[in-house]
This record gives structure tokens, C-alpha cells and sequence, in this order.
């Protein structure tokens, strides 16, 4: 880039950018000096970016170790790439099959950190009517059907589970019970 264009760049967003770049290509979590010293940053810079990346999900930070790492913000950046990401590639031909026996949409979510889930894929059934969700949507990790399927492998005891599930809002009356039962039998 000629030195004249470099003069209307935003450092302080060069500098997140680059940060980014430098957690998505961590093999582990790194440290705030670490990270530093890497991409000849202030660490008090460093330390700033990275909290404010954390605050819009876009690196996560693991308190006990003090270390950060990429977050799930990051998909909702890249929304139509997920669907070059080679586990997905590989995965589809399943839910292609699954769909097509079945005559249904098939979706795949992954768990976020904040109790939500993040379409990563989905494959359309080739009926006429169809459910259609973007990627990168996001929705409450207990919701709906796909909740029912991450509540049966939570790991958590019935009352936690009920608490959790009594915050939703639901668009018609669910017991508990009959949730549970659900979850149970996704099991």
C-alpha cells in the first residue's frame, strides 16, 4: 500500500484487526504480554483491545489462566463463510441424507459460551414448504426442539434445568414436564 493511503487508516482498528488475526491463529489461549510482544503492541493497548473484543464476543477470555482466545462473535463476521469450513463439508452429505429420508430441514447449532447456539449449516428438505434460517442466526440454547436436544446433554440436574428453561419465552405454554420427557427421549 503507497505510504499516502496508509496516513487515512484507523490505527486503533489496524491494530484490533490485527489482534484478531493473531487469536484466530493461536493454537492455544494466549497471555496479554504475550500477545504484546507478538504483534509490537503497548501492552495497555493490547489489554484494551482485547477487552473490548471480549465485550462484543469476538474473543473470549479465561479468567484463571488470564488468557484470551478467539470468540463466537467471530462467526456472525463471516456469516456465509461458515459454509466452507471443511467440518461442515464433511458433515453435509449426513444431513443431506437425514433430510432427504425423513423429508425434513436439518440444522447443525453449536453451543456459544452465553447459553445461546449459532446455526452453522443447515440442509433444506425438497418439500414445498420449507423452514429456512439464515447462518450465524442465533437463538437461546433451550428453546424449541434443538433445545430439548442440547438439554438432554447438559449435564445439569433437573431444578437447573428448569430454572434456565422457565426464563424462555415461549410462543405457546410448555410444562416443564413435557419438555423434560422431550429432552429424555432425544437422549
Amino acid at each position: 500500500m503507497p505510504p499516502e493511503d496508509s496516513r487515512r487508516l484507523v490505527g486503533a482498528l489496524v491494530n484490533g484487526v490485527k489482534v484478531m488475526r493473531y487469536l484466530a491463529h493461536s493454537t492455544e489461549m494466549v497471555g496479554v504480554n504475550q500477545l504484546a510482544r507478538d504483534l509490537s503492541l503497548n501492552p495497555s493497548t493490547a489489554y484494551n483491545i482485547l477487552r473490548t473484543l471480549v465485550h462484543e464476543r469476538l474473543a473470549v477470555f479465561e479468567p484463571s489462566a488470564k488468557t484470551y482466545g478467539p470468540g463466537p462473535g467471530l462467526s456472525d463476521l463471516v456469516n456465509g463463510s461458515l459454509q466452507s469450513i471443511d467440518q461442515r463439508r464433511l458433515i453435509r452429505p449426513y444431513l443431506r441424507q437425514i433430510a432427504d429420508k425423513h423429508n425434513i430441514t436439518v440444522a447443525l447449532w453449536r453451543r456459544d459460551e452465553d447459553e445461546h447456539a449459532v446455526l452453522i449449516d443447515t440442509v433444506e428438505a425438497s418439500a414445498a414448504v420449507r423452514v429456512r434460517m439464515d447462518i450465524g442466526h442465533r437463538m437461546p440454547l433451550y428453546i424449541g426442539a434443538m433445545g430439548r436436544c442440547f438439554a438432554a446433554h447438559a449435564n445439569l440436574d433437573k431444578s437447573a434445568l428448569k430454572a434456565r428453561v422457565q426464563q424462555l419465552r415461549w410462543d405457546g405454554r410448555v410444562s416443564f414436564e413435557s419438555y423434560y420427557r422431550d429432552g429424555d427421549a432425544a437422549n
